[in-house]
């Protein structure tokens, strides 16, 4: 998820002071201004949110007796029986299918992913070294002729 802009801007109902007086609020989208919700307001409200909803899926769990961190709940957008993970309320048939097709498609496997991202900034620091090659021996030449002088002054 991509990070909001945030700015410093008058302080919040809460008193939530990031530093002298002024809450850090996120930068409203129409008029560029830090006019938005406090930072520190939306990170309790959202965990508050998460956690109540999370103690919902339990005790739906427990009443069905189940123990295995499942639960039979409304189906999916895309038919599946219904059965989703108490953790995050998502379908298990659903992310079935997704480690599937991750588990086939090597260029979507964590580890397959960091190789080819490391491949990649190997092959892009030795093309910039190479950039660099002739304008390291030019200074080399540069260092070498400025301590043949210093030799010859100091004689």
């Amino acid at each position: 998820m991509a990070r909001r802009p945030t700015a410093l801007g008058h302080l919040c109902k809460r008193g939530h002071d990031h530093s002298g007086g002024n809450s850090l609020r996120y930068i409203h989208t129409t008029r560029g201004t830090a006019t938005g919700n406090c930072v520190e307001c939306g990170r309790e409200n959202g965990s508050k949110n998460r956690d109540a909803q999370t103690k919902a899926r339990e005790k739906k769990a427990r009443e069905q007796g189940r123990r295995d961190g499942k639960y039979m709940g409304t189906p999916c957008t895309e038919d599946h029986t219904g059965e989703r993970y108490v953790i995050d309320g998502s379908c298990v048939d659903c992310e079935t299918a997704r480690r599937r097709v991750r588990a086939q498609d090597p260029d979507r496997r964590p580890v397959e992913r960091a190789r080819k991202t490391r491949d990649n900034l190997k092959r892009a620091l030795n093309e910039f070294e190479e950039e660099l090659h002739p304008e390291r021996q030019r200074i080399f030449e540069l260092e070498s002729r400025r301590r043949n002088l210093n030799k010859l002054v100091n004689r």
